[in-house]
């Protein structure tokens, strides 16, 4: 039986002037991901947007990036423990996305802004087939 799947590449860098540099690269096979883009309206409006309906082990990587990055926090799953979007975040593989929480099905974004909407992208990769007997 043949798989199919696509080549997800990853890199991460922190660049001190005139410091340390760190930076990371690395790929891994995915079966499945999907690009999210979810305009956040203004005015605290709680927004829903559905990142995967699998089990946690199958995410393999997310990565939330927005236009801005003031007045944008989000939950997960309805937890109602809020956490702050105040930059890009990127999280490779199951055990790191965990630490969003024990499901990742949900993300609900609110906007504090009350002037401008907000656009999230997200961009999920993943697992997508069973293993059978």
């Amino acid at each position: 039986m043949r798989k199919i799947t696509d080549v997800v590449t990853h890199a991460a860098s922190l660049i001190v002037t005139g410091g340390p540099t760190v930076s990371a690269t690395d790929h891994f096979d995915a079966e499945g991901f999907e690009k999210i883009e979810a305009l956040i309206p203004m005015g605290s409006v709680a927004t829903t947007v559905n990142i995967q309906p699998s089990a946690l082990a199958q995410l393999q990587a997310i990565i939330m990036i927005a236009e801005r990055y003031e007045d944008l926090t989000f939950e997960v799953d309805a937890e109602a423990v809020t956490k702050t979007l105040d930059g890009p975040l990127m999280l490779i593989g199951s055990g790191n996305i965990g630490m969003l929480g024990a499901t990742v099905n949900d993300l609900i974004f609110t906007n504090a802004n009350v002037t401008e909407d907000n656009m999230v992208t997200i961009l999920v990769a993943r697992t997508a087939i069973e293993a059978g007997p």
